[in-house]
């Protein structure tokens, strides 16, 4: 697992309660994000699936009474952080196959392109990302956004 910061261009953000509900929302923020930008199905999926398990860590074994989940873009990569209180980083175990959980991680490292976890001044921030087409692009001209298809956004600061 490599090291990392929150990085890109932020496409979403929400801060949770630590309970057994706020997966469910942080999955739905991702695949609303991927949704609107048109990612492919296989991706939105993947995506779902890795916040999921991230945050379901985050509520079983972090810290605090709220989580934090943001969606960006790196490059050609969707981006997940989920950030808790916790300053003990996530292990990654090698369940037997009569455990009935500790295969969060391993599920996460086998559907995303890159995963990790690095320290935060609050605590601690997991992470992944996946490789992935963009098939509405943002291009900023210096005054506006826009889409490739030449539909202007306006900007907002």
């Amino acid at each position: 697992m490599a090291d990392a910061r929150l990085v890109g261009v932020l496409l979403g953000h929400i801060r949770l309660p630590m309970n057994d509900a706020s997966p469910r929302a942080a999955r739905d923020l991702v695949a609303m994000t991927a949704r609107a930008w048109a990612l492919a199905d296989e991706v939105a999926y993947r995506a779902r699936l890795a916040t999921s398990e991230l945050a379901t860590n985050a509520v079983r074994h972090g810290s605090g009474t709220t989580m934090l989940v943001f969606s960006t873009r790196v490059g050609t990569r969707l981006r997940a952080e989920v950030h808790d209180a916790s300053p003990l980083m996530p292990v990654r175990r090698s369940p037997a196959v009569t455990d009935v959980s500790g295969r969060g991680l391993v599920i996460v490292e086998d559907i995303v392109t890159d995963c990790g976890c690095y320290s935060t001044r609050f605590g601690k921030a997991t992470w992944f990302e996946i490789d992935t087409t963009w098939p509405i692009d943002l291009v900023d001209d210096g005054a506006d956004l826009l889409l490739r298809e030449n539909v202007r956004l306006p900007v907002r600061i």
